[in-house]
């Protein structure tokens, strides 16, 4: 799994997309309990965390607008969204180990992965310049964790 971002003009994808949001196909995962409520929204260069929102939290969508706030979520224009949701894996809850992330920094344009076995949490997107600690884009990765069932 991994994302990429830009600065303003579409840089990733060799100049395709403004963002990208790469998802691996796993046999038996899915996402549940995933409504239109679960949207969360914040400035240029803010770290957005799923696990802020409920620790049983993981990405599944993403928007960084650039220079201007082009996201529109709710009918309000912002810079930055995610939207998180639980997850299933073969019909039992997972969760991440959020004592174990890590933060994987990306220039514009730059495409960055999680690390094996690991999930996207979080996202940070720029306005017009690298706003993420100095980077254009930040990628917030958890370790995932099989809770069973029915515990939760």
């Amino acid at each position: 799994v991994g994302s990429c971002s830009s600065l303003g003009t579409m840089q990733c994808a060799d100049g395709q997309f403004n963002q990208v949001l790469k998802c691996s196909p796993q046999p038996g995962f899915y996402y549940a309990d995933c409504d239109e409520s679960r949207y969360y929204t914040g400035s240029y260069g803010q770290m957005l965390k799923c696990t802020d929102h409920g620790p049983n939290m993981i990405l599944r969508y993403q928007c960084h607008s650039g220079a201007n706030p082009d996201c529109v979520i709710d009918g309000k224009n912002v810079y930055n969204a995610i939207r998180c949701c639980n997850a299933r894996f073969e019909n039992k809850y997972v969760t991440v180990d959020s004592d174990n992330c890590q933060t994987i920094h990306g220039n514009a344009g730059q495409f960055t992965s999680c690390p094996d076995n690991m999930v996207i949490v979080g996202r940070c997107g720029s306005g017009g310049n690298p706003d993420c600690n100095g980077y254009a884009h930040q990628t917030y990765c958890c370790p995932l964790k099989y809770l069973g069932w029915p515990n939760y």
